[in-house]
Formats: structure tokens, C-alpha cells, sequence
């Protein structure tokens, strides 16, 4: 196993967050049938000009997690507006945190986790908060192992598609 690091995204990394993006995001959809907009949906999501705005935004963080010297996972964490089962507040949203699949299992997603919750800490927030797809079992064990509860659901739309993901919730503890 490769060392684990975590930083902080700059402005310039906008190009590595969309390769990452484009090329981890299939991987929500492992062991189902692939969407049918899949393709449009990371054509679209997942540009640098998407990217550069995303660092921007205010209250949005970007992580990029490492394996020696090769980036193979990011997350973003972002003050947006939160679903009403979303207690107590403030609170901040772990929005994406997506990991090359080779690299699965091998602590980078925690890692990533970790430095949104210290962020999210930092920041005053009581709760973290996801949507996770309710379809992958692998990601919803992983969120659970990691103190997530889940408190409801929402719909994420791809392409004509809905899919329906469950909101989960992790207080923070002093």
C-alpha cells in the first residue's frame, strides 16, 4: 500500500479535478447497470471551466488525495443548501468524494473523509453531511462504518434518469 496524503486544491488544479472527476464517477454505478447519460453528465460536470468555478465558489474546499506521488481521489466539501432532515445546523456537505477504483480499499477515501471533517469542524459545523446512491451497498457500508446515519432521501437526476440517494449524517464530536 502507497502512502496516503491529503491536500488542499488550489485554483490550478481545476484540469487534475476533472480527469479525476470524469474518470471516478462511473465508479458509483459498479455492479449496476451503467446510466444511459452518463457520458453527457461527466461531459458536462466534469471540465476545467466546471472545476475553476467549483474552487471559487464561496464555502467549497477541495481535497486531493495521493498515493505516493499520483493523485487518485478527491472530495469536495461545500456550504450549500441543506435538506430539512439535515440536523442540527450548521452544518457542511462531503458533496463529492470519488476515489480511482483501483485504489478502493486502501484508506484513501478515509483520509479524504477525515480532512472534511476537520475542515468541516473548523468551520463551526456540528454535522457533516452526504447523499450517497442507495444502490451501492460498497459506498453506504463504508459511510456507516464511519459513524453516517442515515436521516433520509433525495433524488438525483442524471440525464432522464432518477436516482434515489439516501442522505446520510455524521455529527462532530468536540
Amino acid at each position: 500500500m502507497a502512502d496516503i496524503d491529503v491536500r488542499r486544491a488550489t485554483a490550478f488544479d481545476n484540469e487534475l479535478l476533472a480527469r479525476l472527476g470524469a474518470e471516478t464517477f462511473p465508479g458509483n454505478f459498479v455492479g449496476g447497470r451503467e446510466p444511459a447519460a452518463m457520458n453527457d453528465y461527466i461531459a458536462t460536470r466534469f471540465t476545467p471551466d466546471v472545476m475553476a468555478d467549483l474552487l471559487k465558489e464561496s464555502g467549497s474546499t477541495f481535497f486531493i488525495a495521493y498515493a505516493g506521488t499520483e493523485p487518485v481521489g478527491y472530495a469536495r466539501l461545500r456550504e450549500d443548501e441543506v435538506p430539512a432532515e439535515v440536523t442540527p445546523r450548521p452544518v457542511a456537505e462531503i458533496h463529492r468524494l470519488y476515489v480511482l477504483q483501483d485504489h478502493w480499499g486502501q484508506g484513501h477515501g478515509r483520509a479524504l473523509i477525515d480532512v472534511c471533517i476537520e475542515e468541516a469542524a473548523a468551520r463551526g459545523c456540528s454535522a457533516v453531511w452526504l447523499g450517497a446512491w442507495s444502490e451501492n451497498p460498497r459506498a453506504l457500508d463504508f459511510y456507516r462504518s464511519l459513524g453516517f446515519e442515515e436521516v433520509g432521501s433525495k433524488i438525483f437526476q442524471l440525464g432522464d434518469e432518477e436516482h434515489h440517494d439516501l442522505i446520510l449524517l455524521r455529527p462532530l464530536t468536540a
